[in-house]
């Protein structure tokens, strides 16, 4: 029944006991203030962790709380990739902790560390990726941004990517 409570919905099933059984309920006010309450101490954490990423210094505060709402977690282990070349470019990456390396035709093009970043050039380009990613370090920790919310909530600094993206052009 949580969508009901979340919604102020009408609730979409009946729901029945097979067996006696004791059932605990809470109130929609009370669902949503544990529920809310939760959400935002997630973006809390998830601030706190973007605050070293560079190119994220360029948005203001309110627009920063808007990537923290959304930006997920993902956790790798020394020799995982993150993604290879070729992928289609889906997420963009900020590094919270820990080290990876960018490998195009066999040769090291970028090494990532904590409050760095990657990925862009696929998502700004709609192109694949350009090279392999692999964790370097014990662990990777890695905040990200799906595309539709990296081309939504990004745009205030795409011309900083974008330079970045002539930079690596340029390099080749």
């Amino acid at each position: 029944g949580e969508l009901a409570l979340i919604y102020d919905a009408p609730r979409a099933a009946t729901v029945m006991t097979v067996n006696e059984c004791i059932v605990w309920f809470i109130n929609r006010e009370t669902f949503n203030y544990c529920v809310k309450g939760s959400h935002y101490e997630q973006t809390k954490r998830n601030l706190s962790a973007l605050e070293h990423v560079m190119v994220l210094k360029e948005l203001s505060l309110a627009e920063r709380m808007m990537v923290a709402d959304v930006v997920k977690l993902k956790l790798f282990r020394k020799g995982d990739y993150v993604f290879r070349s070729g992928e289609p470019g889906r997420e963009f990456c900020m590094v919270e902790d820990g080290q990876a390396l960018a490998v195009q035709n066999g040769e090291e093009v970028a090494r990532y560390g904590n409050g760095d970043y990657f990925g862009e050039v696929a998502l700004l380009l709609s192109e694949p990726r350009k090279a392999d990613v692999v964790v370097t370090s014990e662990q990777l920790r890695l905040r990200v941004l799906d595309k539709e919310n990296f081309l939504r909530l990004m745009a205030p600094v795409f011309s900083t990517l974008a330079e970045r993206v002539d930079s690596y052009s340029s390099a080749e």
